[in-house]
Order: C-alpha cells, then sequence, then structure tokens
C-alpha cells in the first residue's frame, strides 16, 4: 500500500500567511540553493552507501536509517527543484512568518509602573499593585504564548531544512504550551510522519476537540482533524475506531466540498485502504474507482494524488487474484511519480518496489 496521503498539506503554519514580497534572496537565487542542496545530499548519500559496504552487523541498521532519512531528503529536494515557483512561494510565506514571530518576541515589562505601585502600597493604596499584578498575570500568560510561538518558529526552520524529527519535536514544544488548531495539526502530522503514532494519536485526538469547538462538526478544517487521527488510529491497528472518523470526513467533504474536489477523492481512497486492510474488499473497490475518476476530472492522470491512488487500487486487484489488470496500473503510476517527483522521492522508491515485488511475484 502506498502512503495513506492523509491531509496534512499545511506548509504555510496558521494558513493565513500570505506570500509577499521581502528584500533577500531571489527567485533564482533559492533556485540555485535548491540545486545545490541536493547535489550535496546525493553525495552524501553516495558516501552513506561506501559507509554501508563497509559497515560491520552492528553499525548497518544505523547507516541504513540515515541513507533511509537521506532519500526522503533528496525525494523533498527534487520535488522542490521540479516546481520552483511554488517552492519559492511557500519559503518566502515561511520567512514572513518568522519575522512575524520575531517581532512577537520584543515586549515591555513596565517596571517604572511596579516602582509607582510600592510607594502607593506604603500610602496604603492597594489599587496600582492590583493593576500590576493583573499586568503580570497577561504577561504570563502572553509569555507562553511567545514561548509556543518560538517553538513553532524552530519547527518551519526544520521543516524547511527536512529535518522532521527536529520538526516533530518543535511543534510538540509549541502544541504544549498553547494547543491551537495550527500547533496541534502541526505536531500531529510530524509525529506521525516520525513514526511516533502513540504520541500523535494523543495530539490528533485534542486537535479533533479543538477543531469541533472552534469550527463546528461540519467543517473541512474539521474533517481534516478526523482524517488525520483515523489514519493514526489506522497505523496501529485500530480500525474500529479509524472508520468511523473516516466516514464522518467523508460525509463533510462531500456537504462542504463537493464530490469534485481532490480532498474528497483523498478521503474515499483512505476509506477504501481501512476497508481492504480489514478484508472487505468488495466495499473497497467502488471507492478507489469514485476516487479514481474524481483524479481524472479535477488533477489528471499525470499527477502524484492520481498515481497513489492508482498504485492502492493495483494493490487491491493483485489482492482478488486479478494480476494482469494490476501491472500496466503499478508500470502507469511509476512512470508518474518519475516524471512529477523525480528518481529518489520516496512515492517514486517505494512505487519501484511495489512494481519489482509485483514481477517476482507474477513473472511472465
Amino acid at each position: 500500500m502506498l502512503g495513506d496521503n492523509t491531509d496534512n498539506t499545511i506548509h504555510n503554519g496558521s494558513g493565513n500567511t500570505q506570500a509577499r514580497d521581502i528584500h533577500g534572496i531571489s527567485p533564482e537565487q533559492f533556485e540555485r540553493q535548491l540545486n545545490k542542496s541536493l547535489v550535496d545530499l546525493r553525495a552524501d548519500l553516495e558516501a552513506k552507501h561506501a559507509e554501508t559496504r563497509r559497515a560491520d552487523a552492528a553499525e548497518l541498521k544505523m547507516r541504513q536509517m540515515e541513507i533511509s532519512d537521506l532519500q526522503r531528503q533528496i525525494g523533498d529536494y527534487e520535488a522542490r527543484v521540479a516546481n520552483p515557483e511554488a517552492a519559492y512561494k511557500e519559503h518566502i510565506a515561511r520567512i514572513a512568518e518568522l519575522e512575524q514571530l520575531l517581532r512577537d518576541a520584543t515586549v515591555e515589562i513596565g517596571e517604572n509602573r511596579i516602582k509607582d505601585a510600592q510607594a502607593a502600597l506604603e500610602q496604603g493604596d492597594f489599587s496600582k499593585a492590583d493593576e500590576i499584578f493583573a499586568e503580570v498575570e497577561e504577561f504570563e500568560t502572553q509569555a507562553v504564548k511567545r514561548a509556543s510561538k518560538a517553538s513553532f518558529g524552530r519547527g518551519l526552520i526544520a521543516e524547511e531544512q527536512v529535518r522532521w524529527q527536529d520538526a516533530a519535536e518543535h511543534y510538540s514544544r509549541a502544541a504544549r504550551l498553547d494547543p491551537s488548531y495550527e500547533t496541534l495539526i502541526k505536531a500531529g502530522h510530524f509525529l506521525g510522519r516520525s513514526g511516533l503514532y502513540a504520541e500523535a494519536i494523543r495530539i490528533e485526538e485534542q486537535l479533533l476537540q479543538v477543531a469541533m469547538k472552534e469550527f463546528g462538526d461540519e467543517h473541512k478544517n474539521t474533517a481534516i482533524a478526523l482524517n488525520n487521527l483515523a489514519a493514526n488510529y489506522k497505523e496501529t491497528e485500530r480500525y474500529g475506531e479509524a472508520e468511523p472518523l473516516y466516514r464522518k470526513a467523508l460525509e463533510i467533504d462531500r456537504k462542504v466540498l463537493g464530490t469534485d474536489h481532490p480532498d474528497y477523492a483523498i478521503r474515499l481512497n483512505n476509506l477504501a485502504a481501512l476497508l481492504e486492510a480489514t478484508g472487505r474488499y468488495g466495499e473497497a473497490e467502488p471507492l478507489y474507482l469514485e476516487a479514481l475518476e474524481v483524479d481524472r476530472k479535477v488533477l489528471g492522470i499525470e499527477h502524484p494524488d492520481y498515481a497513489i491512488h492508482l498504485s492502492n487500487f493495483a494493490g487491491l486487484l493483485v489482492r482478488t487474484g486479478r494480476p494482469e489488470d494490476a501491472e500496466p496500473m503499478y508500470r502507469k503510476a511509476l512512470l508518474v511519480f518519475e516524471t512529477a517527483l523525480g528518481m529518489e522521492h520516496p512515492h517514486t522508491v517505494q512505487s519501484r518496489g511495489l512494481l519489482e515485488g509485483f514481477l517476482t511475484d507474477h513473472p511472465n
């Protein structure tokens, strides 16, 4: 099964940061930096492969983990290089958000007013002291929020530099300090991406509560929260808990976004994957087919999401004894990934592995 493709498309943090013109790096300089980073990462990967060939048994697992991390980073940079305009806009938006966080970090605590309150106390006037204590309460509350913003900013930096475990740590701290929809959804995403499912579930459960309180139970953001929690339940084989959440997310998007929307196709695919995992192939197949039809209409057949859903449907065909129909789908999916994302992107690598495994199990 190729990746679940959950709704963690939240690259701009709070979602309300707009790309803007700033003094600094130009699009051309940014693209050159991307290409240089990609060259450096590929060189690091080649060096790690050489180290692996020389590693003993005790070192081999560590080296393989390092190679896997480098491959994921290379895949991310290849995706950015493939669409430098979008990557630059995202980069500028992230920089703008970081600038705002830095501006918010500057405060004053009113020391002169404290001295005045001390003098007033000596005269039996408690009103100024009471005002100061109220100010201190507010200041401490804001200090916690500023600390959360600082952690969130570090998470943005780690995300920009493709350091996902560091991003998970920083976003999780931001969420602990200020559990908002924006901090919780980032923390849940990167904890799950780091394989820390128990922690991700705790965060996603909290996210769902916040979403329902802030947006209501029939809002697209609530659907995202439902979907993401269901995905982590599925990863830990808590299928009975995941299914109603997937179904609720699907129903919300049907009402709010309509059936001709990429997110609706994702919901269909995710529910189908869960049904497939529980052996309910007859229920899963029409959902996979509907997701593919939505993708064809809305995204086109050269889009990576279409390839993900095509590959997942091919897996169902294999399970249900139709390998001759599955093979061209695996090949088409791999071609889309190679063209759209590059040869070393994690989706491409996984898709190639699925095809190779299929051909091994089903030789001509």
